[in-house]
């Protein structure tokens, strides 16, 4: 994939969520970056549930040893930078969901954590 720059590449990761977020029934929609660390608001039609999504997006091919992981000797591993803010979220966002996008395949890969996990 060809470089892209910062915004290019958040808005693509957005949009893709969004996509695939719909296409599995959920009602969803854009916050067109009007809201801080808040990029998707969305709603499960069944149950009524609401939550928030972050995404962060990175074009960066996997590697297969980042750091601490190389003693696992398998796989594959994407890379994401986030910063400190992202460790300290206010008790309220328990709702709160990352939605990580590997973007440099030609079908974005999603990996979906709760900000507990983050």
């Amino acid at each position: 994939m060809e470089k892209l720059d910062n915004l290019h590449k958040q808005l693509a990761g957005e949009f893709f969520t969004l996509g695939k977020l719909n296409s599995l029934g959920y009602d969803a929609t854009l916050t067109l970056s009007t809201t801080k660390g808040l990029d998707i608001l969305v709603k499960n039609p069944k149950t009524g549930n609401k939550f928030e999504v972050e995404v962060k997006a990175t074009i960066l091919k996997p590697t297969k040893h980042v750091g601490a992981l190389k003693q696992l000797g398998r796989g594959q591993f994407y890379q994401w930078v986030m910063n400190e803010k992202h460790e300290e979220l206010p008790q309220k966002h328990e709702e709160k969901l990352f939605c990580l996008v590997g973007l440099s395949d030609n079908f974005p890969k999603f990996f979906i954590l709760p900000s507990k996990t983050v």
